[in-house]
């Protein structure tokens, strides 16, 4: 075959130039922003409004009764002053918030959580409250037995708690010397002796006299007893009725202050003011 001489020659130690090709651009898809970019062909999924992405739904919690267990706690707070009266209120919350708390404590995220907490610590404080109305009433009650064997101890096994009731007596003061003056009669106190009883009195503030004690005689004033004064000693219900005794020293109307003692042990059962008249 004849070359032809118009054609370009070949020469292998020529630099033989390459043909370009155009690349294709490629389209990508608008990402989730609503620009373009990402990766191409991405479709983006519908999401529907007030509805949460896939792997975000909110769990579901088991029931509690944390609400009720808030009320009844706050029932007993305000009832622990009042004596203890709340306190069926406390332990019936106290309860629930035993069950509550399992619940919770299975479930750190649950809703319940702040009501149940605040029900136990109002709990608490209301049975603090119940505990020092406790102490209160139960050392009012040591204070007072204590105080009463201390009266008990201060006389030999007779209690000091006497209660004696004076007033004037029924018959009228005159210019006699055997008026019948007060009548004084015992509504509190153990039996006494009428050997450890003294009486004395003092009319209008003059020097006091001793009144002779039932059976006795001698003096400006006598005690005759009423009751039952068979037994010889002064019981609760018992009582005296003072009058002049040979001398007339109230004539028309007096003021008689009274004494009553206990000669055995040196202390005053009573004392007051009587107007006799």
């Amino acid at each position: 075959m004849i070359p032809d001489p118009s054609a370009p020659q070949y020469n292998p130690n020529q630099p033989q130039i390459q043909p370009q090709v155009s690349p294709q651009p490629q389209q990508f898809a608008p990402n989730n922003y609503g620009q373009i970019g990402g990766t191409p062909g991405y479709q983006p999924q519908p999401i529907a409004v007030g509805q949460a992405p896939f792997g975000m739904m909110q769990p579901a919690f088991a029931s509690t009764s944390a609400t009720a267990a808030l009320i009844l706690s706050i029932l007993g707070l305000l009832g622990s002053s009042c004596y203890g009266i709340g306190f069926l209120f406390i332990l019936i919350s106290a309860i629930l918030c035993i069950g509550n708390g399992k619940v919770i404590k299975a479930n750190p995220m649950h809703p319940d959580r702040g009501t149940h907490k605040a029900a136990v610590i109002i709990n608490w404080i209301s049975i603090v409250i119940v505990l020092l109305v406790a102490v209160l009433v139960v050392g009012s009650g040591v204070m007072y037995v204590w105080a009463a064997s201390l009266a008990e101890g201060n006389t030999d096994g007779e209690l000091m708690l006497y209660d004696f009731d004076a007033s004037d007596a029924s018959e009228n003061t005159s210019n006699l010397d055997d008026d019948e003056l007060i009548i004084i009669t015992m509504n509190q106190g153990n039996d006494l002796s009428w050997s450890v009883v003294q009486i004395t009195i003092s009319v209008d503030g003059a020097a006091a006299m001793t009144c002779d004690n039932p059976g006795q005689s001698g003096g400006d004033c006598g005690a005759t007893e009423f009751g039952n004064t068979w037994d010889a000693v002064w019981s609760v219900g018992d009582g005296v009725t003072l009058a002049e005794s040979g001398s007339d020293f109230c004539a028309y109307g007096c003021d008689i202050e009274y004494t009553i003692t206990n000669v055995r042990e040196g202390a005053i059962m009573d004392s007051g003011y009587v107007y006799a008249y």
